[in-house]
């Protein structure tokens, strides 16, 4: 639960003083996210309302993994420069189980990570799409082979980014020529 409070914070954009108000201490609300202390159902309602959710999200089981409506939401989002609003639907997915995380999602992660100008982290995630997608769909191989050579660029390894590139270019000129 202390993950899904984290993680609905940052995406609203909040900071834990922010979040924590004058109802709680700033010590209380990292103690809730670390899983240290459990909230009662008022202080959850709170908390909730807040963030605009409703008390239920911390309370219901998460879905094993996201769905692709949420996904192309995301993708749409991030497509169209709105990194805050992408945010929303992509943080919850930060702090879930990775092993449930397709590679389409962690390349969108890992491209909403490099947007918001974390590209250390945006690599991590796009790396770990890259290894979940094995020998999977080339075109989704080929946008995540794009989103690394973005992220290696911000970091400085250009070398390493035209790799990247060139192995995106030729997955997609491999797949149209099986077609």
């Amino acid at each position: 639960m202390g993950q899904r409070i984290r993680a609905a914070r940052k995406a609203a954009g909040l900071t834990q003083q922010a979040l924590a108000g004058s109802d709680f201490t700033v010590g209380f609300i990292s103690q809730l996210e670390n899983g240290l202390v459990r909230p009662s159902l008022r202080t959850l309602e709170v908390l909730a309302r807040r963030l605009g959710l409703p008390p239920s999200y911390f309370l219901d089981e998460p879905a094993p993994g996201p769905d692709g409506a949420d996904l192309d939401l995301a993708e749409r989002l991030l497509e169209a420069g709105r990194i805050e609003e992408a945010a929303g639907v992509l943080a919850p997915l930060a702090g879930g189980a990775a092993g449930a995380l397709t590679p389409r999602a962690r390349r969108l992660l890992g491209v909403w990570r490099l947007r918001s100008g974390s590209p250390g982290e945006a690599l991590a995630h796009l790396e770990a799409a890259l290894a979940a997608a094995g020998e999977g769909d080339p075109a989704e191989k080929a946008r995540i082979h794009q989103a690394i050579a973005g992220a290696l660029d911000r970091l400085g390894r250009w070398e390493e980014a035209t790799g990247h590139l060139a192995e995106a270019l030729a997955l997609l000129h491999a797949s149209a020529g099986a077609d």
